[in-house]
């Protein structure tokens, strides 16, 4: 199913809506956050291994060198493709914001601008993300952050307007027919990756390029400006739940704590699959992971945000001072 794809899209988006007129970008709550959950999934996986806990397709070696790899550089040793790709496009971002911001307020103006804007975008889309999604390249991570991120400027400066998808019946179809299209390409790009017919593979690369470089990009332009045009209002619960959202990503989607979740707590694979009920416990499980990792980052906001935001001070100071 493609929400995981759409909702990393619409990560990005938001993050380019709401960066894109920031005088400075925050870097320091990201770093801590990274850093407090990479030392606190390395010492759960140090405590499973000397308890005599074997990691489902994972041995002693690789636990330990990922466990390495977190303590030392969790943001660039390959332990979680978003946050290098996020912590990359924020120092991005700055040049970017430069490169999207429009100049000058009457209406030849704006005019000029968005057709600027969209020009970017569109060599971005061809040229960049559009590319990266050729095999072998191994870039397209980075390119998809930059895009989506660009998306979300674009609509932020007021550039982006398409009349025909105002129409509610319209833009809800059209959602509709793109998510059952990605839904089909991920289906059938996953079931024939590692056909032995070149052929096949070859098409399932296709598909896979396809709809993450067509079918989600209009996707995520579609829905991110319905829930725009709603106008919601400020929901502080609301605020506060998406606030741990990133927390919840690092613990799930750690290398080493992924097979204690899915497989040793959950049994996803062993037991779930086979079950007539599948497709409703798999829903309990993902609410239930969703749920608890949002107490545990709610904890972690409360009690180690600020001592980790005040020892990290204390040692920027210090090396300033120097």
């Amino acid at each position: 199913m493609p929400g995981g794809h759409i909702g990393v899209g619409i990560f990005f988006a938001i993050t380019g809506y709401f960066l894109v007129s920031a005088s400075k970008i925050n870097y320091k709550k990201t770093f801590i956050t990274v850093r407090f959950y990479a030392l606190l999934l390395s010492i759960v996986a140090l405590i499973c291994l000397l308890c005599g806990y074997s990691f489902p397709g994972l041995s002693i070696y690789g636990v330990l060198s990922s466990v390495f790899l977190c303590l030392t550089v969790p943001a660039f040793g390959n332990i979680w493709w978003f946050i290098t790709a996020y912590v990359i496009l924020l120092f991005l971002a700055p040049a970017i914001n430069n490169l999207m911001k429009p100049d000058g307020n009457n209406m030849a103006d704006n005019q000029i601008n968005t057709i600027r804007g969209g020009g970017i975008l569109l060599l971005v889309w061809i040229l960049g993300y559009g590319i990266s999604w050729f095999p072998g390249t191994g870039i397209c991570n980075l390119w998809r952050a930059v895009f989506f991120y660009m998306i979300g400027a674009y609509i932020r400066i007021g550039q982006s307007k398409i009349s025909f998808l105002e129409s509610k019946y319209v833009s809800s179809i059209t959602l509709v027919v793109l998510w059952i299209l990605s839904s089909l390409f991920m289906t059938y790009s996953y079931t024939n990756v590692f056909d032995p017919d070149s052929k096949i593979k070859i098409l399932s690369s296709v598909s896979l390029a396809f709809n993450e470089v067509f079918v989600i990009p209009v996707f995520v332009y579609i829905i991110f400006n319905e829930f725009l045009q709603k106008n919601i209002p400020y929901k502080e619960k609301i605020n506060k739940v998406s606030s741990t959202v990133f927390g919840i990503y690092i613990i799930h989607e750690c290398p080493f704590m992924r097979p204690i979740i899915w497989q040793s707590l959950l049994g996803m694979s062993d037991i779930q699959y086979h079950s007539t009920w599948y497709p409703f416990t798999a829903l309990l499980s993902i609410a239930t992971v969703f749920l608890v990792g949002m107490i545990v980052d709610l904890l972690r906001q409360k009690y180690a945000e600020r001592i980790m935001n005040n020892w990290t001070d204390k040692v920027v100071l210090k090396f300033s001072i120097r």
